[in-house]
């Protein structure tokens, strides 16, 4: 019996051991950087629970095959069913991080291995979250960092004001402000003369040396 399934439990077991290291938490961050995984984990549970029901149930699809079917097309069919799924979750990526959006954003803030590529579709329940954050002191320099682009390259106009207030702000890291002044531009290319006229010096400066 299992010599004669033995390769697609060997296919299976593979897919569950890429879709275990994909999900988990070291693959995000560092194991060592404890607050982000303290941030993370409650999202990260979700997205995992989500993936795993979706590995289930195209499990299930293939046994349902081998019970049904022939046996010499057995294996071949579980094989394109095991297939079929690690594709299906591709197509319906878009949809689950679209369904799934805080959890996929705070996964995207925390990570540090850039393994979700861009910040999760800008849907009513998270443009919310991305203002907040992107005020909270209390969040990472590289956190804020990343939403003040995100900000302006998806031309949010209900940052503006918050994010001219950060440039202007002295108190503020000089490079955060130096990007701040480039989402203004993005956001309100017409008025940033005056921005970038009030803004302190040290930020000016900098902003002068990334236009060369």
């Amino acid at each position: 019996m299992l010599r004669k399934y033995s390769y697609p439990l060997l296919l299976w077991l593979l897919v569950g051991l890429l879709l275990w290291y994909e999900t988990g938490s070291s693959s995000y961050v560092w194991p060592s950087d404890e607050e982000a995984l303290r941030r993370m984990t409650p999202a990260l549970h979700t997205v995992q629970a989500v993936r795993l029901l979706l590995f289930v149930v195209v499990s299930l699809l293939a046994l349902v095959a081998v019970r049904l079917l022939p046996s010499g097309k057995q294996q071949v069919v579980v094989l394109l069913l095991l297939l079929a799924g690690w594709g299906l979750w591709a197509l319906t990526e878009r949809v689950f991080r679209r369904y799934l959006a805080v959890e996929y954003y705070t996964l995207w803030k925390y990570q540090r291995f850039e393994k979700i590529a861009s910040a999760p579709p800008l849907t009513p329940d998270l443009l919310p979250l991305l203002l907040r954050d992107v005020q909270d002191s209390t969040e990472s320099f590289r956190v804020r960092d990343k939403l003040v682009l995100v900000l302006g390259e998806a031309r949010i106009q209900q940052a503006y004001p918050i994010l001219q207030a950060m440039a202007h702000d002295a108190h503020q890291n000089p490079d955060l402000q130096v990007d701040c002044l480039k989402a203004l531009f993005l956001l309100r290319p017409q008025q940033f003369a005056a921005v970038l006229a009030t803004s302190s010096d040290s930020a000016v400066a900098l902003y002068r040396r990334y236009e060369l």
